[in-house]
């Protein structure tokens, strides 16, 4: 990589290139950048395929300072959406102490750990507070494979690993969830659960279906004699 005033060039063979949503990345890049942030002391990008959220991608970061958290994961996150297209900003990250190595010494990726572990916060995270909010929370963690207490009420939605083809499935889940006609323009206006609740709060109900009568056959009357 060569760093310029204002912008990096990438150079060199291409390496650990993937497709993603349509787009083709090369991991090596998004850990590049990754790894200039001064709280990054090591930094490895993979795809994973899981449940609904299919193919993402994860960072898997050694911090500089110790441990991570919500607020590291913001950081990142920001960082990365500076100087990159959105669609190589990864969904989260996993924070560890150190890589898995081969014994050559190079990044072990089959050995690093799930996504169980994945930080998506904002670090300031505002848990649900009340029924509407936790119902919202239960189907976006379902949706993007994440464990619910990582979910805060101000999260945005597209920025914790959601994209255009799970926001149309948002919609139809919170649609069936409150019996509400749900849009996709709504989920990509509200994209928070403390957003998404106060919609399903006011949003009306799908006009009911009136059965239709059943058709009597008509029968003219004998004639009079």
């Amino acid at each position: 990589m060569r760093q310029h005033a204002t912008h990096l060039e990438f150079v060199g063979r291409v390496d650990h290139q993937v497709k993603v949503r349509g787009f083709r990345i090369e991991l090596g890049e998004i850990e590049t950048v990754l790894g200039a942030h001064p709280a990054v002391s090591e930094a490895v990008v993979q795809v994973r395929a899981e449940g609904e959220a299919g193919r993402r991608l994860v960072g898997h970061v050694v911090p500089a300072g110790g441990s991570g958290d919500g607020h590291l994961a913001r950081e990142l996150r920001d960082f990365l959406a500076q100087r990159l297209p959105s669609y190589m900003v990864p969904a989260g990250f996993v924070f560890l102490d150190r890589l898995p190595r081969t014994p050559n010494g190079k990044v072990d990726r089959g050995r690093l750990p799930s996504a169980e572990r994945l930080t998506v916060g904002s670090g300031d995270r505002v848990p649900p507070r009340d029924d509407a909010e936790r119902r919202v929370t239960r189907i976006v963690a379902g949706l993007l494979d994440l464990p619910a207490e990582e979910i805060g009420v101000h999260d945005n939605f597209f920025d914790i690993g959601g994209n255009s083809l799970l926001a149309s499935r948002l919609a139809a889940l919170l649609g069936k969830e409150f019996a509400i006609e749900a849009s996709l323009r709504a989920v990509f206006e509200a994209r928070t659960v403390e957003q998404l609740a106060r919609y399903a709060r006011t949003a009306t109900a799908p006009p009911a279906v009136i059965p239709r009568a059943a058709r009597t056959p008509f029968r003219p009357s004998a004639s009079p004699r």
